[in-house]
């Protein structure tokens, strides 16, 4: 069977006929392109449900349409067919190719068939007659999709909507056109327009709130956007003070006043003002204890200080802000302080005296053992240490607690700390300085500097001149100023010690070890042995020193076994069962394996002399 790779292309062979003639042929074959084919769906009106379909692609043959509706009557054969389906919504259609010669692959999609509304709805709209700046609209009609309203009023940060019954407070009077559109791309209403005629609101104007010393009147005067209106005055309870564009009140306390007015369309607005009887309201910020040789302030903590004239005495001890109401002050005893406050809109004015009180200064000694760059806990005491607060400097040498009375340290012998103690309730600080005073560095020498084993063997390790009650821990764990290894490469150690003020310090040792080779070069059988008795070369051993396991085995020369072993100490007597073995050449098999995990296999031959 020939493949053919191209469009058009030629297949060769050859015929025979029953005379056994052979003759070779040609065919030419066309291959034809298969293309995939896709369609449209298109609403024929916003008469019905008719949806009309549209293939997009070639082919040949007749094609199947299945229109995914339930019906009864449900395919179509029509190269362009419109169907009726009988409601909206989503159907599954299929369009196949009836060709049996290379037929387009069949085609499947879900196509939507729209809801239809009414090609036209009218708007209604809700005004009131005193509140027509706020215009609420609804829809009569059927319609389908979203909607969009633009209320024509530019102005306004909320000029459009899309619910079907908004509402829209207008931002002047006058005369606007309302739109509203559908946003459905099938079957869209028709865009209606409404006419919206917005009056002024009627409004009282707002009137500022009197402050008056007591036995003093208030005048209040009402205005509004109407000039025919007409006003009333009323109390708190409600109770009428007066009608009138004008009203004159002698409060003795405060009191809250409320103005109605009304137009000739019955339309009511309403504000509200207080007339305060001026009393004079304020507290002293004053620390119980201030800080000695420091400049200290004094607030008088009142509402809208602006409103009021300071006079502070005596003169000679104010360093700024005497005509406020924070001035600042020399720390002196035995000086009253006295202040003048004069309420700038009522002229009512009030003295006060404030006598302050100097704080004693701090009394506080350091402790600790302070080990030489290591962490270490230096203690601040002070009576009452949780009356302050503390931050420690440099930020460099504080290992923890910096804003605390007990810091963890690092520092070398002469390094300079400071510290901030500032008192919680006065608010009094003070910088301290301690210059550090340190144990000296707890060091860690061996009594073999420089050690070397061979592969597989031990090894001490010991301290030389150990510290008394000193604590000495290892890398490997234990504990102690020595310890036996057997390292298998070479290792490094390390010992750490802390002495009986808490201080430590570290030493590290590398034991080195001297790697033995493994390979049948490296393990040694004489050629030859003479089992005579007289303690010279009597016994056929194996000599390594890297083995650790071992098989060896010695044969005759007719393959019998005549000794084997697997201890690297024993070896062959030239006996066999208890009898001595002639003179002969005797082969030899070693196997082993080394330190290193390396395994090796060794044979050869050795003469037996006696």
């Amino acid at each position: 069977m020939q493949r053919l790779n191209k469009r058009s292309d030629y297949s060769r062979g050859s015929v025979t006929n029953q005379y056994n003639c052979t003759k070779p042929i040609s065919i030419l074959f066309r291959i034809k392109d298969q293309k995939p084919v896709t369609f449209k769906a298109e609403l024929l009106s916003c008469n019905d449900f008719t949806m009309c379909f549209k293939t997009d692609g070639t082919y040949e043959g007749k094609i199947l349409w299945n229109f995914g509706s339930g019906l009864e009557i449900d395919t179509s054969t029509q190269a362009t067919p419109c169907f009726k389906y009988n409601n909206s919504g989503k159907y599954q259609v299929t369009l196949t190719n009836l060709n049996a010669e290379c037929p387009f692959i069949k085609e499947s999609a879900e196509i939507t068939v729209p809801e239809i509304g009414d090609s036209i709805v009218t708007v209604s709209i809700k005004q009131d007659i005193c509140q027509n700046s706020d215009v609420c609209f609804s829809i009569t009609g059927k319609y389908f999709g979203n909607l969009k309203w633009d209320f024509g009023n530019p102005a306004s940060t909320s000029n459009s909507a899309t619910s079907p019954d908004p509402c829209h407070t207008f931002t002047a009077a006058g005369s606007y056109i309302v739109s509203l559109k559908s946003e459905n791309t099938v079957c869209p209403f028709k865009e209606v327009k409404t006419n919206i005629t917005v009056t002024p609101k009627f409004v009282v104007n707002p009137l500022a709130n009197q402050t008056v010393c007591e036995g003093k009147d208030a005048t209040l005067n009402a205005s509004s956007n109407d000039s025919l209106a007409t006003y009333s005055w009323f109390d708190a309870t409600g109770k009428l003070l007066g009608t009138g564009k004008s009203l004159t009140v002698n409060p003795m306390t405060a009191m809250d006043i409320t103005l109605i007015g009304l137009n000739n369309k019955g339309c009511k607005d309403s504000t509200k003002v207080m007339i305060s009887t001026f009393k004079f309201n304020y507290t002293v910020d004053l620390p119980k204890v201030y800080c000695p040789k420091t400049d200290y302030q004094i607030k008088l903590v009142i509402a809208n200080p602006e409103n009021y004239t300071y006079v502070w005495t005596p003169t000679d001890i104010i360093v700024n802000g005497g005509t406020t109401n924070q001035p600042i002050f020399m720390a002196a005893t035995g000086k009253t302080i006295k202040v003048v406050i004069t309420n700038k809109a009522t002229g009512c004015s009030e003295t006060r005296e404030i006598t302050p009180v100097i704080e004693a200064p701090l009394i506080y000694s350091f402790s600790g053992t302070l080990c030489n760059d290591q962490s270490s806990t230096l203690n601040l005491n002070i009576t009452n240490s949780s009356n302050y607060t503390y931050v420690w400097s440099p930020t460099t040498a504080i290992v923890s607690g910096g804003t605390t009375n007990s810091p963890v340290v690092k520092v070398t012998q002469g390094q300079v700390l400071k510290v901030l103690v500032t008192n919680k309730t006065t608010g009094c600080a003070e910088e301290l300085s301690y210059t550090a005073q340190v144990l000296p560095q707890v060091t860690v020498t061996f009594t073999e500097p420089n050690i070397e084993i061979k592969q597989g063997a031990s090894t001490d390790i010991s301290v030389k001149n150990p510290l008394t009650g000193g604590t000495y821990t290892w890398s490997t764990g234990e504990k102690g100023t020595s310890i036996k290894v057997t390292p298998f490469n070479t290792t490094t150690y390390t010992v750490t010690v802390s002495d009986t003020n808490g201080c430590t310090g570290s030493g590290q040792i590398t034991v080195n070890v001297r790697v033995i080779p493994c390979s049948d070069k490296d393990e040694y059988l004489p050629n030859a042995f003479t089992p005579n008795g007289d303690g010279k070369n009597d016994i056929l051993y194996v000599k390594s020193n890297a083995i650790t396991e071992l098989e060896y085995v010695i044969f005759n020369r007719w393959g019998q076994e005549m000794f084997s072993t697997n201890n690297i100490n024993e070896g062959w007597d030239g006996r066999y069962q208890g009898r001595e073995m002639s003179p002969d050449v005797y082969a030899y098999y070693i196997k082993g394996t080394c330190l290193n995990g390396d395994k090796f296999i060794k044979k050869g031959n050795v003469s037996l002399l006696r």
